[in-house]
């Protein structure tokens, strides 16, 4: 019963796999459909088509570029958070190996 149970799940994933997959391809097509059809319209509608396109990758990779910018701004941060901690532990373990005779001066 198990053996069945485990073969029924990794169908059921191979399942879910394929039709993601699927789902992956009819996008795809779909946009290769698209730029098909340029070769079918007008000149002037190709080109208008084209720029509009243009216009809006622009528009995407600047997205893109400003999210980008924010994660790299979130790791400096982590990281200068990182090395404040780094030396928070390095004093402590200072504070810890003085002798008990020097605590005096730290106090």
């Amino acid at each position: 019963a198990e053996a069945n149970s485990t073969n029924g799940a990794l169908r059921r994933k191979d399942y879910d796999n394929l039709t993601d997959k699927a789902s992956e391809l009819q996008a795809h097509l779909e946009c290769l459909d698209d730029e098909l059809a340029v070769f079918d319209m007008p000149l002037s509608d190709a080109r208008e088509y084209l720029v509009d396109k243009t216009e809006a990758d622009k528009a995407k990779a600047a997205s893109v570029d400003e999210e980008i910018a924010g994660v790299d701004a979130e790791i400096e941060q982590l990281l200068s958070v990182r090395d404040r901690l780094l030396h928070d532990i390095g004093s402590v373990e200072l504070q810890i190996n003085v002798q008990p005779e020097e605590m005096d001066r730290f106090i």
